[in-house]
């Protein structure tokens, strides 16, 4: 009888997801390393289909080298990514990709949840996470745990030891409002400040984003062992 007086649930904001996949590979041996497979999916098919499966991700934009923007455009349709509204070129940094992406999201965007192409292993539900603390606090940055003895050094000599339980490593994605990370980014851009991620575009602007633990294997492809290495994590839970 009192069912009418329970309040109702509000409804989710519409997310859209940016994937950064501009980069060079640089440090790849003159392999690509978003093309590279991992059990027969090329890993920035993976990064998007995490996205894909994610209930909190409304639409999809990929940013990608002006050179690679069909052939990105094209994985993505032949993998399945069907949340893919948009693919643009991205700029000469991270920062300005980003930025350029940020331009091609819905009207309807309340939030971004940025990630990076490298990141094939991110679960859906590990997405979801972020942006459900995003919703909670503005913004949100996946981060991983420091289990290394952290020493500050200059040349070749050791200065002092960090405290690690006051460290984490920042990881994608990294989740926040959209109108406070146009802001942030935009202010980044205007001053040339040396903005390696979201979150620090987001600090700089005095927000604070929440830390949400996920685990060691969110792994970015940087070198061929990362390959490697997200390879046994993918073939230990999936069995390829």
């Amino acid at each position: 009888m009192l069912g009418f007086l329970r309040k109702k649930k509000p409804p989710r904001p519409f997310v859209s997801a940016i994937i950064a996949a501009a980069g060079s590979s640089a440090r790849m041996s003159g392999d690509n390393k978003l093309l590279l497979e991992l059990g027969g999916i090329p890993v920035l098919a993976r990064a998007m289909l995490a996205f894909e499966a994610c209930e909190a991700i409304d639409e999809i934009i990929l940013v990608a080298r002006e050179d690679l923007v069909v052939e990105y455009a094209n994985l993505a349709r032949d993998a399945g990514v069907s949340k893919l509204t948009q693919a643009v070129s991205g700029g000469n940094s991270r920062l300005m990709s980003v930025y350029r992406g940020m331009a091609a999201v819905n009207a309807d965007a309340r939030f971004v949840a940025v990630h990076d192409g490298a990141r094939p292993c991110i679960r859906p539900e590990e997405i979801e996470r972020v942006c459900t603390a995003a919703f909670e606090a503005s913004a949100a940055v996946a981060v991983a745990p420091v289990t290394d003895t952290v020493k500050r050094a200059k040349g070749a000599s050791i200065l002092s030891t960090e405290d690690r339980e006051s460290l984490v490593c920042a990881q994608t994605p990294q989740v926040a409002d959209r109108a406070l990370l146009y802001a942030a980014l935009e202010r980044a851009v205007a001053s040339h400040a040396p903005v390696t991620d979201e979150s620090m575009a987001l600090e700089q602007m005095g927000v604070r984003p929440r830390a949400v633990m996920l685990g060691r294997d969110n792994v970015k492809i940087t070198t061929r062992e990362d390959w490697l290495l997200a390879g046994l994590i993918l073939d230990e839970r999936e069995g390829f």
